[in-house]
Formats: structure tokens, sequence, C-alpha cells
């Protein structure tokens, strides 16, 4: 689409459906946040109430960069560390997908057609489709869950901070 086209700002209140798919990606990514805390909790051995207010307004990269570096102290080098390391670039992508979709500028070209724009108004595109919407939420809903298996008792990450040296 041409970006030169004059666009009148909509919120496309008409679709809930679409409008509901945008919230729940939004809802989801607090949860990511939130169990991005939650390894901090685990490598750190603080109380979550610490690491709340630790971590309070931090980014998502900020967050996944905490835990980085703690996994990096706490489990060294070893395979545990590697599919940490594999979480956390899946959190960032999920991240950029959930950004390209509700960073958007969303309008109506001249014909009424809703339409959404990059920040920098140089790409005009069709709004984001549910589907797409849905098969992000799902990308999310199994990295939380494949975070939360690996902080629990029998995870991973709990099997490998029981078998590390002390440093």
């Amino acid at each position: 689409m041409d970006p030169k086209l004059e666009v009148g700002f909509h919120i496309p209140v008409e679709d809930r459906e679409l409008l509901a798919a945008l919230g729940e990606i939004s809802l989801l990514h607090g949860h990511i946040d939130h169990v991005m805390k939650l390894l901090i909790k685990t490598f750190s051995e603080l109380t979550i109430q610490e690491v709340m207010d630790a971590t309070a307004r931090e980014s998502s990269w900020n967050l996944r960069e905490w835990v980085k570096k703690l996994a990096r102290d706490r489990l060294g080098k070893v395979t545990a560390l590697v599919k940490v390391l594999a979480l956390l670039e899946r959190a960032s992508r999920i991240t950029e997908r959930r950004n390209a979709f509700v960073h958007i500028l969303c309008g109506k070209d001249q014909d009424g057609n809703p339409v959404a724009a990059t920040e920098d108004l140089t790409v005009w595109k069709p709004l984001p489709t549910v589907a797409d919407l849905d098969a992000l939420s799902a990308d999310m809903k199994t990295l939380r869950l494949d975070i939360s298996r690996a902080r629990s008792k029998s995870g991973f990450i709990s099997e490998a901070l029981v078998t590390k040296e002390p440093t």
C-alpha cells in the first residue's frame, strides 16, 4: 500500500475478535515477563517479592539479560545453560512478533478499509488476522509452559542446580 495515502486514525471496535486476540497476546506477554522474573528468583535464590521489587518496570529485554547473566553464573558451561539460552531466544523472538502486532498505527485508508502501519509509517498493510494472533498466542502459551516445566522440581534447571558444584 502507498505510504502517502491519507489515513485516518481508527480502532477496529467493530472487530471484537481481533481486539480480543490482541488483548490476549498483550496479557500473555505479561505472563512471559513474569516467568522471566521466576527464573531470576530461581537463579538468585531471592524471594519472589525481592525479585518483583528489584525488577519493577524492567523491560522484557532487561529481564532476559538478567536471566542470562544469572544462568551463566549459576550453571556454568553445561547443557542446562544452553537450554536456558534457547528459551531466552524463543522469548526474544516472541517479543518481536508481539511488538510487530501491537506497536502498529491502526487507521482506515481513503476507501474506508482498515490498515496498519509501522511506527515509521514506511509499511502499510492490512491489520493482522485473528489466525496470526492465535498462532502467536499458542507459541506464547507453549513457551510459558516450557519455562515453568524447566523450573519445576523435576525440570532441567532444578536438576542442574542440584548437581552443580558451588562456586
